[in-house]
């Protein structure tokens, strides 16, 4: 072997270790973090609290419907909100882990959908029972699904977040609060004065923590 071809071999080796180096720095490096709920509850509607009696939840976020005439009432809807203030990187990926609790409803399973909240966040800490709050946290952009049944009972479940709930996220990392609100997408309407109930803990303490687990560059 030459020695200018050898010395070409050895340039294109370190060349080629060289750009693997710059590869290496310029690859990103990932970070699960997990946080816990900074508040959590649930919000009634005007006509189910005329029915049943009751005030606002805190910390207890039960989801229940009840059916009549062919129809859902909403009773309680489901809040979540998380601390992001001082969280720094992008999000990639998001998961929500809630405790079940307990399963009742005439539906071997129910589809649990998660949606924008715009209520403020102190609204959702302070106010009592109001009918819009109810309705803000059922509807708005959807940010996930997941199914639930008896077999759930007592375990964590876990949400895979969407494109739009990890945007969201991103605008508040290191501002401030994100909320979620919850809603039955399959509740059953009979027989007459069924119930449709997720994530109850009336025979229980207080439920484990709400965790949101967030993978981030």
């Amino acid at each position: 072997m030459t020695k200018q071809k050898w010395m070409l071999m050895a340039s294109v080796a370190i060349l080629g270790l060289f750009t693997a180096c710059i590869e290496d720095e310029d690859e990103p490096t990932s970070t699960e973090i997990t946080i816990t709920h900074s508040s959590r509850g649930a919000f009634a509607t005007d006509a189910a609290l005329a029915v049943i009696g009751g005030d606002a939840r805190a910390d207890d976020y039960e989801l229940i419907t009840y059916g009549i005439s062919g129809q859902v009432i909403s009773i309680y809807a489901p809040y979540f909100s998380f601390n992001l203030a001082g969280q720094e990187g992008t999000v990639t990926n998001a998961i929500l882990r809630i405790y079940a609790g307990k399963y009742n409803s005439p539906d071997a399973l129910e589809t649990v959908q998660f949606n924008e909240v715009t209520t403020d966040s102190e609204d959702l800490k302070t106010a009592a029972d109001n009918n819009m709050i109810n309705i803000d946290l059922g509807d708005g952009e959807v940010y996930g699904t997941v199914e639930i049944s008896a077999a759930d009972d007592d375990q964590y479940v876990e949400v895979t977040l969407n494109a739009a709930a990890i945007q969201a996220i991103n605008s508040k990392m290191g501002m401030g609060i994100w909320s979620v609100g919850g809603s039955l997408l399959t509740a059953a309407t009979s027989p007459d004065h069924s119930i449709n109930e997720v994530f109850n803990f009336n025979d229980s303490p207080t439920p484990p923590d709400t965790e949101l687990v967030l993978v981030v560059e």
